[in-house]
């Protein structure tokens, strides 16, 4: 009795894969064994493992999808037209600031001081001439006297009405430039928390598909090291078993916008490539050919690692993409062999290093081999 079921493992592989981003046409292994057969215990056991695992798979499924529709919802602020805002309000409050160095208000101040004096000094000079009149002395000598003393109230009081307008008004250039802060303070908050559903989601689609894997190698482990084994396998990359945990982490292999793709007609940033456009590939022997673009995944928010290469050419990528390194495809963080360049000449990676960065990454679809040039070098499309 044989430990696989075709029907099981098929079912299995498509409820893990049907998702799953794989780089290439991955490598080839030849096994030869000679397995024991198997009892009724390993068979129910076998039977529920299998059970468990499909369901697990397909919830992480389930979860991987919810997360990349709800990154399409994410908050994105138009930081071009905020940050032009903030400029000019920064420059307004920076001239208002210059104005009450050299002693100048606004002209709303001044006409508003202008004309409570007037008025304070009509009725003042007004009265005091009145009462004046009234006592039976008016005259030259005394009038003046109250009108010097009028004068000197009335710069008195100008003078610590001034004072005034200009804490004023320092208070509300103040509150000006803070405002305009404030604005781009929430504006940064409220988009870092758009991205936390879709990063728990994601990030819960690959925790909850750890145990799957781990009972699957557990009974693929065990039950092929009950026999001997001779087993060949060439680098082409992860195994199927391998890419079973890979269910949170394998939509993510992209590049950053800027990234230029080599096409028929010159360099174009990934970013603005479209579907239907021509671009340079490799065929079945490796030789340059023009395919088209199929598909264009959107773009989505991922942590960034860059990869430097001898020639001088630096990739911004995702530490899950691959690069061709003919006739297969290594992940940029295990690479060990050169990659194929555009010009056929092969290159080494000096180093691939995660960065603090985070940004929009892209990805295409391409015909063929689906294969394409990325600055230069060869690199594998997103596909199912």
């Amino acid at each position: 009795m044989n430990f696989w079921h075709k029907t099981d493992s098929d079912v299995i592989f498509y409820r893990c894969f049907r998702h799953v981003h794989f780089k290439g046409g991955g490598g080839t292994q030849t096994t030869s064994k000679n397995i024991p057969a198997q009892t009724a215990n390993e068979a129910s056991l076998e039977n529920g493992l299998v059970s468990y695992d499909k369901s697990g798979l397909n919830s992480a499924s389930g979860l991987l999808s919810q997360g990349i529709d709800a990154i399409s919802k994410t908050y994105n602020p138009d930081w071009q037209n905020l940050g032009s805002a903030y400029n000019q309000t920064m420059s307004d409050v920076s001239n208002g600031y210059n104005d009450l160095v050299n002693g100048n208000l606004p002209t709303g101040f001044a006409t508003a001081r202008q004309q409570a004096l007037n008025s304070d000094l009509t009725g003042t000079v007004g009265n005091t001439i009145s009462s004046l009149g009234s006592r039976g002395i008016l005259n030259s000598s005394v009038t003046n006297n109250a009108m010097n003393n009028i004068s000197q109230n009335a710069s008195d009081t100008l003078a610590k009405n001034y004072s005034n307008d200009l804490s004023t008004e320092a208070n509300l250039l103040n509150q000006k430039a803070s405002n305009a802060s404030g604005i781009l303070t929430n504006n940064a908050t409220a988009e870092n928390a758009s991205y936390t559903q879709p990063t728990s989601l994601l990030n819960f689609a690959s925790q909850l598909s750890t145990p799957a894997q781990n009972l699957y190698n557990t009974m693929y482990t065990g039950r092929m090291n009950s026999a001997g084994t001779t087993t060949t396998q060439n680098d082409g990359g992860a195994s199927t078993w391998g890419a079973v945990g890979s269910v949170g982490s394998a939509l993510i292999a992209c590049f950053i916008g800027k990234t230029k793709v080599r096409t028929p007609r010159g360099y174009k940033q990934i970013a603005d490539i479209k579907i239907g456009d021509a671009i340079y590939s490799l065929d079945d022997n490796d030789q340059l050919c023009i395919e088209k673009v199929l598909h264009v995944l959107s773009p989505h928010m991922r942590p960034i690692v860059e990869a430097d290469f001898e020639d001088g050419t630096i990739i911004e990528t995702t530490e899950s993409q691959r690069f061709y390194t003919a006739p297969w495809f290594e992940y940029v963080g295990k690479m060990k062999k050169r990659a194929f360049t555009f010009s056929r000449d092969r290159i080494r990676l000096l180093k691939s290093s995660k960065t603090d960065k985070h940004d929009f990454v892209y990805d295409i679809v391409v015909s063929g081999r689906n294969i394409f040039f990325a600055n230069g070098i060869a690199v594998e499309g997103y596909g199912d």
